[in-house]
């Protein structure tokens, strides 16, 4: 399921939403609170873990439909879907407390995103560059630079303030409990 500003699923899948399924924002689980399934047993948190994502899979016949325990948990608390992209605070997407969740853009979501897979000093944004340790930073689509640095741990200050001051309270921090 792509990124984008969530449309409402279709009717059916709403009633299954209203009918079916109570949202705790205490503990972020979305439970089965009736079931038209031998498979579904109530009482049971719904949904399964898909790209880190919890994913609630409705099924109705040959119908099928899979929504995002974080868009439902919005349904559930403001009585709408989310009029935009929702972002997890701490960047853990299976945690859906609803002090976890906040409203978001695309630009927003790109600030709060953990380290990349090929990232080598174990610091987001900083980057080895002929023995020197470089900082840098995407605001708006745009790379901002942070210069060069001799040692990692100066570079890593310098790229936390610079998030303090560019991203405000989207900048990525540590999912913690």
């Amino acid at each position: 399921m792509a990124h984008h500003i969530p449309k409402p699923p279709p009717k059916w899948v709403m009633l299954r939403i209203d009918n079916d399924i109570a949202y705790y924002p205490l503990s972020g689980n979305c439970i089965w609170i009736a079931s038209n399934s031998t498979r579904i047993k109530i009482g049971q948190i719904a949904g399964t873990i898909q790209k880190g994502y919890i994913v609630i899979h409705f099924k109705d016949g040959d119908k099928n439909h899979n929504v995002f325990a974080h868009h439902i948990a919005y349904y559930k608390m403001r009585g709408k879907w989310p009029p935009q992209e929702m972002d997890h605070k701490r960047g853990n997407k299976a945690d859906n407390r609803w002090n976890k969740l906040r409203l978001s853009n695309r630009s927003k979501q790109m600030q709060n995103k953990g380290i990349r897979i090929d990232n080598t000093t174990g610091v987001t944004g900083v980057y080895t560059v002929k023995n020197k340790f470089r900082g840098q930073l995407d605001i708006n689509g745009q790379v901002k630079r942070l210069g060069y640095f001799d040692t990692l741990a100066a570079t890593a200050k310098a790229r936390r303030e610079a998030e303090k001051k560019y991203f405000g309270k989207f900048r990525y921090r540590r999912s913690r409990r």
